[in-house]
């Protein structure tokens, strides 16, 4: 799949209410990261006002028109961008978590053919969507919303754990237990060095990112990569590979520190089995 070097940047931020009239437009009830209605207990009556409303506010944005049959008519822009998201052949999903707030905000980048559309939700009740060319805008638009750190890694290190363990460990860290999560640690194989580094940095507020790319191979067929990035104010950039897939009961997970490029060019290694860049 080849995609072309294009210069045109589209960018739209939509109500909720603006999306689900559009998707009823073309009968579709859903797409992904729309989440559920802020506001529970809307009567049919109440429902069928706010789409009214939407279609309104649709058409003195420009972004609809009613035609010289009365329907309403998308703005192609518009309808291609929702039409990716709604029906897209990959898509990389990420997931960021503050600890330990536990404050978590979302991107997603979906491909189709040639076009690549980032949806994220600057409010709850708000949809932001931008078209983008390449690859290489994708991965940067990642990092400016990752906000990931660029220095070199401080440390060389490699934990292998149980996955299964490695839960525990967070458990037993968020509990201020660390001499036990450090024995889970080493009792897995790894040194107390090793050991005290990662829990040092889970013990202090710090960002995980999960970066799951999921790709449509056919209408019953899809496939699903991911990796986990942890990353503290002043600590080493981290990232954790699950081996043996993620529904794998004795599954192992890898840690080690990345550098930036390394980073860039493990997620680009994600997708180049089903893109061309």
């Amino acid at each position: 799949m080849n995609i072309p070097q294009r210069n045109t940047h589209l960018s739209v931020v939509l109500s909720r209410d603006e999306v689900l009239a559009i998707l009823r437009l073309v009968n579709l009830s859903d797409i992904p990261g729309l989440g559920e209605e802020p506001i529970p207990g809307l009567s049919p009556e109440q429902q069928a006002l706010s789409l009214i409303v939407a279609e309104r506010g649709l058409r003195a944005r420009g972004l609809a028109v009613i035609d010289a049959e009365g329907r309403l008519r998308l703005h192609s822009d518009v309808l291609r961008m929702l039409g990716v998201c709604a029906a897209p052949s990959l898509s990389l999903y990420v997931t960021l978590t503050a600890l330990p707030a536990g404050e978590v905000k979302q991107l997603i980048a979906h491909l189709r053919e040639d076009t690549w559309v980032l949806q994220t939700r600057p409010e709850p009740v708000l949809h932001a969507f931008m078209q983008l060319d390449n690859w290489p805008q994708v991965l940067q638009q990642l990092r400016a919303f990752c906000q990931w750190p660029s220095p070199s890694p401080k440390n060389n290190f490699h934990l292998t754990i149980p996955t299964e363990t490695l839960k525990t460990v967070q458990e037993l860290v968020a509990e201020a237990k660390l001499n036990e999560a450090n024995h889970q640690i080493i009792e897995a194989g790894n040194s107390l060095d090793d050991a005290a580094k990662l829990t040092t940095l889970l013990s202090q507020p710090h960002i995980v990112t999960v970066i799951q790319q999921v790709s449509i191979k056919s209408t019953d067929s899809v496939a699903i990569q991911s990796v986990t990035l942890l990353y503290g104010n002043d600590s080493d950039f981290l990232v954790a590979r699950q081996l043996g897939g993620a529904e794998a009961k004795d599954g192992m997970t890898t840690i080690q520190p990345i550098e930036a490029d390394g980073l860039d060019q493990l997620l680009t290694k994600m997708i180049l089995q089903d893109v061309k860049l």
